[in-house]
């Protein structure tokens, strides 16, 4: 939901990441692999034109990345994440980190769990 007092209420290219995440998994679960794809490509197109802001969410954007353009692509845009003004910084080096000792071996409710805990935490 959206505050009422912004016009017509969205506010102008929001991050809706972790939303679209989720809604790629209910759909894969759902056997909907094409809108599945979609939802992640969503979520990879607005992780790369995020790289400036320091986010969590750009954990979202590495697996949904290494699902739709493949694992090449992911290690591409880790680079340019550690490139970035924030690369250096605790929250970027977290993420990277867990990225590496979680591989999506498999779209479940674990994998989800375990990564909304580590993006909701600290």
């Amino acid at each position: 939901m959206w505050p009422e007092h912004l016009g017509v209420g969205k506010p102008f290219d929001p991050d809706q990441r972790m939303e679209r995440f989720l809604l790629a998994y209910l759909q894969d679960r759902e056997k909907q692999s094409e809108k599945a794809q979609n939802s992640l490509s969503q979520v990879a197109k607005y992780s790369k034109k995020q790289l400036f802001k320091s986010s969590k969410n750009h954990l979202l954007g590495i697996y949904a990345i290494a699902q739709t353009d493949g694992e090449k692509e992911a290690q591409q845009f880790i680079s340019q994440l550690l490139a970035s003004q924030h690369g250096s910084s605790p929250q970027t080096k977290a993420l990277v980190e867990f990225y590496y000792s979680h591989p999506l071996l498999e779209f479940n409710r674990n994998f989800i769990g375990t990564l909304s805990e580590f993006i909701n935490s600290q």
